[in-house]
This record gives structure tokens, sequence and C-alpha cells, in this order.
């Protein structure tokens, strides 16, 4: 048995192909809102909140970190840059994947592969494979059932990645609608959008509304309505009585 698993694991980082076990992708769709139902929320605070994505689990670079040439260009990899894992081999190796990250050969355009990071079941980036990254997910479990696994030669101390739960997919969409609070008969809120990364702000834009000195108040933006029961300073109440669009 041992024998087995020693043969195994030589093959696999001898760069001989092997067969990859793909990770699926999870779609993530929220709304944090209820039509017709009473809410509040505080200065500060996603009165909406809505997320249409999808992600795998993956890695997180701590540091900056330049693969030893191997064969294709490596260019420094950045700290903050996010890896998604593809699949999974026998052995508990990983392939991750980075669709922003520069193409293997800089001088060929028609270059139909992309530079895939190997990752061990200790969390250490130890080589390279050729992937598919693809924004279709069945194409991209397909194109890669098998993969070649190119090993640096160096000793296994590039520890330059920390494992996370969700790493979003290019297209993943987070919006808010946030209350910024009144000034007088007038009401403040801010939309926001996130798109890939849900930590930052791809579009941003301030918003008011005149409030009746009596009574409710209904303002739309992007078809949603919302009927605005009592604002303060601090606090507003309100009732969503069509979605957003």
């Amino acid at each position: 048995m041992k024998k087995i698993i020693i043969v195994s694991l030589l093959l696999l980082v001898s760069g001989c192909y092997a067969k990859l076990t793909p990770v699926m992708r999870t779609p993530e769709n929220i709304d944090s809102y209820q039509i017709g139902v009473i809410q509040t929320a505080s200065v500060g605070e996603p009165m909406v909140s809505r997320i249409k994505a999808s992600y795998s689990p993956g890695y997180i670079a701590n540091q900056d970190f330049l693969p030893p040439h191997v064969g294709a260009r490596e260019d420094l990899i950045p700290k903050g840059s996010t890896w998604y894992i593809l699949g999974k081999f026998r052995d508990g190796t990983v392939v991750c994947g980075n669709p922003d990250y520069p193409k293997p050969f800089e001088n060929i355009s028609t270059t139909s592969w992309d530079y895939c990071l190997a990752v061990d079941k200790n969390d250490l980036a130890f080589g390279y494979a050729p992937c598919i990254l693809s924004s279709n997910a069945g194409e991209e479990i397909r194109e890669n059932e098998g993969l070649k696994v190119h090993p640096w030669n160096v000793i296994k101390n590039t520890k330059f990645l920390t494992k996370i739960d969700k790493v979003y997919h290019h297209g993943s969409l987070h919006q808010e609608i946030v209350y910024r609070g009144k000034s007088g008969n007038i009401l403040e809120l801010t939309y926001r959008e996130f798109i890939d990364d849900p930590t930052n702000i791809t579009y941003s834009n301030k918003l008011t509304y005149h409030l009746a000195r009596s009574g409710s108040t209904t303002i739309g933006f992007r078809e949603m309505l919302i009927e605005v029961m009592e604002a303060t300073d601090s606090e507003i109440k309100f009732l969503i009585k069509a979605p957003m669009n």
C-alpha cells in the first residue's frame, strides 16, 4: 500500500498527467429584504443588500511572491490576490486559478492556457499547472479533467498562501442601499456596487429624496419601491413594496 502511494505521488510531482476531481462552484443568491415586511436600519447600515454571485474555496496571498522560473513566464503574485480551487488530486494536492494573473507567454497572443498554482495538502505552493480558466464552469471542468503539474526546483518554504472559504468568481455582484440619515426633510441614502470582490466598492452613488411633511413617503430606485414610514437622524423604518431590477 505504501509503495502505491509513493509511486502515485512521484508520478504527480514529476510532471505526468493525473486525474483531477473538480471542485464545483457554489452559487450565492441572497436578498436581505422581504416584500411587504416593515424593517429598520440604523445610520451606516444597509437597508437593502442583494448578492448574485458564485464562489469556490481557495487562497489569498499573504505576501508578494515571485515564482521561480521553470519554463513559462512567471510574474509576481501580489499580496492580496486570490486563487480559487479548480480541483483536487487524490494525494490532497489542489490546483488553483486566478483569471487576472498574466498569461504564461508574453509574446504569444494565441496562448490558450492559463497559469495555475499547485498547492499541497499543507497549503504550500510547489509548482504550476497549465489550466483553462473560464466563466463557464461546465466548460472549465471538462477542460481541466487531466492536468500536468510542473514542480518548482526549490525547497518547499513557499507558504505565501492563506486558505479562505470564499473566492468570488468574475461576474459576482453585491448591491447595497445604505441609510445615511436625514437633513431637515431630505432623506440621504447611498447606493453601492461591489463587482467580483465583495470588499472593493466599484461604484457608489449618493441619493437624496424629499420626505412628505406628514405621513409616509414612497421613493424609487432601479424599479425598487420603498415606503419610508419614519426617518430620524439615527434610524429609518421602511417597507419594500417592489424589488430592485
